[in-house]
């Protein structure tokens, strides 16, 4: 059996602290779905805090082909980091999946920010890799889990950011705020195979239709996600993207 999963978001309260004073008086920008906020390869000048919205970070191969999805930001998260620490190019592309709003600094004004205040440098890049390791491990940890597995962790997570509590019993209904095609390079698979494994999850008291969801126990859920009940696909070969 797979050990359980930490279910619980990491604490980013000192991160949020710092990133909110050190953009304070970064000016706002709104931007309509679908805006590229930049590409890979572009200069890295600029550091977003996202304040409403949801953003994307992805990569394309070199043949223009799959895209892989790396991570989506939600309020509060701060992206754009290759322009503090030493880097001249953005390294991925990141794109609002909604309408956003952001705050912008431009990377001398936020250096000189820094500048102004040495004593914050220190705590804020310990946050910064705090939270980048968070982001990581459980992009591995959710990786490593079989298919219709992973998809259960995906919408356990996606209910605590919809705001459901960790301890919640009985029924949950939220919206995704991405579609699926998002939703499947997040978890490695093609859109395809998710459509497939959402139609799967109706037996197991989980409807998927759009971006609904809805979850008829989420006690049950968090023990299919701890490994106390077994996947019914566990021992299979996992599956491909195709």
């Amino acid at each position: 059996m797979t050990p359980p999963l930490p279910l619980n978001g990491p604490d980013t309260s000192a991160v949020d602290d710092l990133v909110a004073r050190l953009m304070a008086e970064a000016p706002d920008m709104t931007v309509p779905a679908g805006t590229l906020l930049f590409g890979q390869g572009d200069e890295a000048d600029r550091v977003f805090l996202l304040r409403e919205g949801r953003v994307r970070l992805f990569v394309g191969d070199d043949a223009g082909g799959a895209e892989t999805v790396l991570h989506v930001f939600k309020g509060g998260d701060l992206f754009g980091l290759p322009a503090v620490v030493g880097l001249q190019r953005y390294p991925v592309n990141a794109e609002a999946l909604t309408p956003c709003r952001l705050a912008v600094a431009h990377r001398g004004a936020l250096l000189a920010r820094l500048a102004a205040r040495p004593e914050e440098v220190t705590d804020l890049l310990a946050a910064l890799g705090r939270r980048w390791r968070d982001m990581t491990e459980r992009l591995a940890e959710q990786k490593a889990l079989q298919p219709p597995r992973r998809v259960k962790v995906f919408l356990w997570r996606q209910a605590l950011a919809a705001g459901y509590a960790p301890g919640t019993a009985g029924p949950a209904v939220f919206r995704l705020p991405m579609s699926h095609v998002v939703a499947a390079g997040m978890l490695g698979l093609a859109p395809e195979t998710l459509s497939r494994i959402f139609t799967r999850l109706t037996a197991d008291g989980i409807r998927v239709r759009r971006r609904r969801v809805e979850i008829d126990d989420m006690a049950r859920l968090r023990a299919a996600v701890e490994g106390d009940v077994t996947d019914r696909a566990e021992g299979a070969p996992p599956a491909t993207a195709e």
